[in-house]
């Protein structure tokens, strides 16, 4: 059985937000009152909601260069990569 290529490519997304979403984090365990969590909650969910979106553009972008590279080298994008 033949290997064939085989690239890895990482995700890049913003430090910032994940250690935005980290300080949010031990923030809302640290939260002493109901009105500390109903201030932390909305603002963690709108960095998870942030990091997601940074995420799946990256993700969009990976998949269209790989998409582009398999054009180029002539690879068959219904090949299933296992």
């Amino acid at each position: 059985m033949s290997k064939g290529l085989f690239v890895r490519y990482r995700t890049k997304v913003p430090q910032h937000t994940e250690a935005r979403i980290q300080q949010l984090c031990r923030e809302a365990v640290a939260a002493r009152t109901e009105a500390d969590l109903e201030r932390i909650l909305p603002e963690l969910r709108s960095a998870l909601h942030e990091h997601i979106c940074l995420a799946k553009d990256s993700l969009g972008g990976q998949a269209s260069t790989i998409s582009t590279l398999d054009s180029v080298a002539g690879i068959s994008s219904a090949r299933k990569v296992a």
